[in-house]
């Protein structure tokens, strides 16, 4: 058995061919775990697991996607009640497109939040760490940990 631990079948790039890339992948005998990175993209993968076999959903709010938005752990806790949906995600910190420190600042708040409901609900996450690069290295993986180290004992 094989999966796809992470895809995004769900996203408009495969808008023109989406059915016939999830046929092929279970024709071959591959699973696939739909990554949700936002509220829209959650409730799409969710909405593809619960119509397709072989496939499963994550719910989340990736450390990239608008900082202007709200984590709102209310609506991302229905989402992750729901039938198909097997882990939070994709959560984390990412400074490599993000290198402002106010921005990094609100991916760490962001993250915190998410962690939160991960505790509450004792589901399983899928972390996303992606350093700057460009003389930082390790800085993200560190924040990181301290984060993790934080939030659960």
């Amino acid at each position: 058995m094989i999966f796809d631990s992470h895809c995004h079948p769900q996203m408009a790039q495969y808008d023109k061919d989406r059915e016939e890339v999830i046929k092929r992948a279970l024709e071959k005998g591959v699973f696939m775990i739909c990554v949700g990175t936002d509220l829209e993209t959650s409730k799409q993968a969710i909405e593809l697991a619960q119509k397709t076999e072989g496939t499963w959903a994550t719910v989340g709010l990736h450390p990239n996607d608008n900082l202007n938005e709200k984590f709102e752990p209310d609506l991302y806790e229905e989402l992750l009640k729901m039938s198909k949906v097997v882990a939070m995600g994709e959560i984390g910190l990412d400074y490599y497109r993000t290198t402002d420190l106010k921005d990094q600042q609100i991916q760490k708040e962001r993250f915190e939040q998410q962690l939160w409901l991960v505790e509450k609900l004792k589901i399983p996450v899928i972390l996303h760490s992606r350093d700057a690069g460009k003389g930082s290295a390790g800085k993200v993986h560190e924040d990181m940990i301290n984060i993790l180290k934080n939030n659960f004992s």
